[in-house]
């Protein structure tokens, strides 16, 4: 006959089987299910000493009957049904045929909801049987607590005791640990004086009436005065909790263990615990712990192992109500991630405030912001030890101390509630002492002994995965403010006249690829409110202190406030040790210059480590965690596109100020603004006035080396010319007049010989009166006609000179360019046709009159065009287009006629010129009226 352990083996091998085929529809898997059947009723029968005989309906009988003598009768009711179900499915699909066309369409949930229920009252209910190894599918159906009800409970009886009575002499006078036959108690014995008090410690699958009978037999006469019959609350399956004081009490009448006058009481050990080991003033302490002001709950949503949301939100304070309701449906220990400012603190004293209400329940919380100057030396294994570290250090109230062992037991009895706030900055601030993977198993560990622990961390949303590891483990995320908590929580705390500033400065804080983002942070709202606040009732626009490692932020703006703010919080959450704002900044800048603003993260942790002169006692990686920063695997991006400008302005604007050049990245950040347009421009402008700094020594000396580093680095022309377009757009914008920006033009080149002059588009009008140009660039300068300069006399030399057809001037006097000039193609087109107008007037004229003819035909026909398509046409020679199509139109060729569906006017061809101008685009030919007509062109014009 097989063994117990080789049935087990064949069940573990059929769940996966079906775990595996999941997908598939249940007739292909019904006698798989049939299967499975059969050999957990065998499981039972032979775990209990039986003989597994006959089919099927016999099996199940048999199992039946253990199951009916372990069980409630809600859970034997559960375990019949279920597996008759299994048996069903098999009958009607284990044969060819069998099943209808219909029903071969039907999925396995039914069946595979009925398993799942099967198992877990054969294996994780009343009884003692070694279940068998579950596939992941199953396992995520069954809770962990549930799963964990094979363990014994280990209460530490005599530990217990001392607890209550520290001075007195205590006796471990009775162990029993027969596993097999459900026999594990201890029995401890407190002198008190004359009189003994008995305690027996009894565990949760222990077989209670014969653990009594056993008890009794074993002390005989020596009976103690009084007796305390303490044992952990008993679930079923289900979750529903068992009444086993009443099962106790009414065992003991029938043995009559209170008779001869002798007391007998029974207790659940978080009862007994909270009662006798808490001191009263403990008990008594409600104080509640106050709210934010102007609170507003938010939603959370549960996270699979994905990352992703896996299934519907819930109100923090109803999650909350659902754990403390429903413990053995739930986790021990419950995750709360989210990005730095969601909120993760004023969720920890909601719910605390929640919890503290509840009768015998107490939350120990542990907050981050209280180890941040701990200097803390000794190891962290346990959340023990990070108790022991709490009380050594004063960090709770004197009259909350109690033993480690003492809030050890009471944790896992779930008498005390934990919540560690900012977990991650704890590990932050606790560097090497704090280990994680030991920290986490201790939480397991007390699990184990009650399965009543509940545990909530908040920690960022970085690095999650680890967590994962620990089957007992929730994990949830906060999800924010919605549109309208933001629009509630602005009202309740502003005037209505700022509501709309505090929404443009949040906009500030959008993240990439985001734009329509349905929530907010609620530190962002936080902190602006604070700032509109302040700013209304002081002068004094900025509420931050200026300081020597922060001349980053020194412009007054909201932003620089608000950013400030935030980067100092930082610093301080995170353990960076000698970082400093200016620091921070110029990390951020780092990744804000890679490629779509992402580094890896070893690089990250390169450019940190590189700014911390205490990188040995700090570990560079806490930076990762910040509120700036995006996550995804093995790479770090910037999360607020809208905040580039932010610090790349700033960047800019105390470089620039200082004298203090750099090419990088100032070169590039420059380049974005090379036309003079852009929200890096605007944003410079705004905090960088030209007409406060243009001239001043520190801009001098940074345009000068800016000069000096585009003569010494030819290969970086074209960056270094953008830069010093950007640059001049931004010094020369408020000048008065030509003569104004001139001047301060040869300011920054120190005279009138402008070398590597660059400009880009519009530009400004210039007096270029003796000004000379050397080894320049110029592209699109549509303001150069409107340029004062001396006719005759050259001002560029050596320079580029390039236009596109839309910004080509109509007329352009070549004598502002120097032989050596190099010109764009149509720039030196235009110039030779002016240069042969003379010799070859009539075939330049004919080459217009050509183009401008062109634009309506199409298939052998002319068609009307809008005078906006006629313009697009570039003629060449010493008369406009406009010239031409006015002559055109005097003559008859073109007709000026308005759309048929608009107001829009154009041209076509009239019938009068129909055949002369087809001639001329088809063939290149001159009929004798085409050719009297370019002939008479020049004369008519002038």
């Amino acid at each position: 006959m097989d063994t117990y352990q080789d049935i087990i083996s064949r069940l573990g091998a059929y769940l996966a089987d079906i775990e595996a085929d999941v997908h598939k529809p249940l007739a292909d898997a019904a006698n798989k299910y049939r299967l499975t059947a059969e050999v957990i009723c065998k499981a039972i029968i032979v775990g209990h000493k039986g003989e597994p005989q006959g089919l099927l309906e016999k099996l199940i009988a048999d199992a039946l009957k253990w199951i009916e003598a372990e069980e409630t009768s809600r859970d034997a009711g559960l375990f019949k049904s279920e597996i008759k179900y299994l048996q069903n499915v098999g009958n009607a699909y284990s044969h060819d045929g069998a099943a209808s066309a219909l029903a071969r369409n039907e999925d396995q949930s039914a069946a595979f909801d009925a398993l799942v229920k099967t198992i877990r009252v054969a294996f994780f209910g009343q009884g003692d049987l070694d279940a068998p190894v579950l596939p992941k599918l199953i396992e995520g159906r069954i809770p962990a607590r549930t799963l964990g009800r094979g363990t014994f409970e280990n209460p530490r009886a005599e530990e217990v005791v001392r607890l209550c009575y520290p001075k007195h002499k205590i006796e471990n006078k009775l162990s029993r640990s027969d596993r097999v036959n459900r026999l594990v108690y201890d029995y401890v014995v407190v002198d008190l004086g004359g009189l003994t008090k008995g305690m027996l410690f009894i565990r949760s699958k222990t077989a209670i009436e014969k653990t009594l009978v056993d008890f009794n037999a074993a002390i005989g006469l020596d009976f103690p005065d009084a007796l305390e019959i303490i044992t952990p609350r008993a679930y079923r399956p289900d979750g529903g909790e068992i009444d086993r004081r009443k099962s106790i009490t009414d065992i003991i009448k029938d043995l009559s263990f209170d008779s001869r006058g002798r007391k007998v009481s029974v207790k659940y050990f978080d009862d007994f615990v909270w009662e006798s080991c808490l001191p009263q003033k403990f008990r008594d302490d409600k104080a509640p712990i106050k709210r934010a002001s102007n609170f507003i709950e938010q939603t959370l949503e549960p996270i699979n192992e994905s990352g992703i949301s896996s299934g519907t939100y819930s109100s923090t304070s109803q999650y909350i109500e659902k754990i403390l309701r429903n413990t053995h449906d739930y986790n021990p220990v419950h995750i709360v991630i989210g990005p730095a400012g969601i909120g993760k603190t004023t969720f920890s004293d909601d719910i605390s405030s929640y919890i503290n209400a509840q009768d015998r329940k107490r939350v120990i919380l542990f907050s981050a912001t209280d180890f941040r100057d701990l200097s803390n030396s000794a190891s962290v294994n346990s959340v023990s030890d990070l108790y022991q570290v709490a009380a050594e250090n004063e960090l709770m109230d004197e009259d909350s101390l109690i033993e480690s062992h003492n809030f050890e037991i009471n944790l896992a009895c779930g008498n005390f509630i934990l919540i560690i706030d900012g977990f991650d900055e704890i590990e932050s601030h606790l560097g090497s002492s704090l280990n994680f993977d030991e920290f986490m198993r201790s939480l397991s560990d007390l699990e184990a002994c009650f399965r009543k622990v509940l545990v909530i961390l908040t920690v960022r949303d970085y690095d999650i995965e680890r967590f994962r590891r620990f089957r007992q483990t929730s994990i949830c995320r906060l999800r924010g403010f919605t549109g309208d908590d933001t629009d509630r929580y602005l009202s309740g705390r502003l005037p209505h006249g700022s509501i709309p500033e505090a929404n443009v400065l949040l906009r500030a804080f959008n993240e990439a690829g985001n734009v329509e983002k349905p929530t907010t942070i609620p530190l962002y709202a936080s902190l602006i409110c604070d700032y509109l606040l302040e700013s209304a009732a002081t002068s004094d626009s900025s509420s931050v202190v200026t300081s020597e490692s922060a001349k980053f932020f020194e412009n007054g703006k909201p932003l620089d406030t608000l950013v400030r703010k935030i980067v100092d919080r930082e610093i301080a959450k995170q353990s960076l040790g000698r970082i400093g704002p200016d620091d921070f900044f110029e990390i951020l800048i780092e990744i804000i210059r890679a490629p779509q603003h992402t580094l890896t993260r070893a690089a990250l942790v390169d450019y940190v480590s590189a700014c911390d002169g205490d990188s040995q006692s700090i570990d560079p990686a806490n930076f990762l965690r910040n509120i700036f920063l995006r996550w995804e695997k093995d790479t770090i991006s910037f999360k607020y596109d809208s905040l580039t400008y932010f610090f790349k302005s700033r960047l800019l604007s105390r470089k620039v100020k200082e004298g203090q050049f750099s090419p990088s990245p100032s070169i590039e950040f420059m380049a974005e603004f090379y036309r003079g347009e852009g929200p890096l421009y605007d944003e410079l402008k705004a905090i960088f006035p030209a007409a406060n700094f243009r001239t001043s020594a520190g801009t001098l000396k940074w345009f000068e080396s800016l000069m000096q580093y585009g003569r010494r680095e030819p290969e970086s022309k074209l960056p270094w010319r953008k830069a010093m377009s950007a640059f001049l757009y931004w010094a020369l914008d408020n000048s008065v007049d030509k003569f104004d920006r001139s001047s301060n033009l040869k300011t920054y080149f120190g005279g009138d010989v402008l070398n590597g002059f660059s400009i880009y588009d519009r530009f400004y009008p210039l007096d270029l009166t003796g000004v000379s140009v050397y080894d320049g660039h110029i592209e699109n300068f549509s303001n150069l006609n409107n340029c004062d300069y001396l006719p005759g006399k050259a001002v560029f030399h050596s320079s580029q000179i390039n236009f596109d057809d839309r910004f080509l001037p109509e007329k352009l006097d070549r004598s502002l360019f120097a032989e050596d000039c190099v010109f764009s193609p149509n720039l030196a087109t235009s110039f030779q046709a002016k240069d042969l107008a003379d010799e070859t007037s009539h075939e330049i004229i004919r080459d217009n009159v050509y183009k401008i003819l062109k634009v309506g035909f199409r298939g052998n026909r002319f068609y009307w065009k809008s005078r906006d398509v006629y313009k697009n046409v570039m003629v060449v020679g010493k008369h406009s287009l406009d010239a031409y199509l006015a002559f055109l139109a005097e003559q008859g060729v073109l007709m000026l006629e308005h759309s048929r569906t608009g107001g829009e006017p154009g041209y076509v061809v009239s019938d009068g010129w129909y055949t002369d101008a087809r001639k001329l685009v088809e063939e290149r030919n001159l009929t004798s009226r085409m050719y009297a007509l370019v002939s008479n062109l020049p004369k008519s014009i002038q």
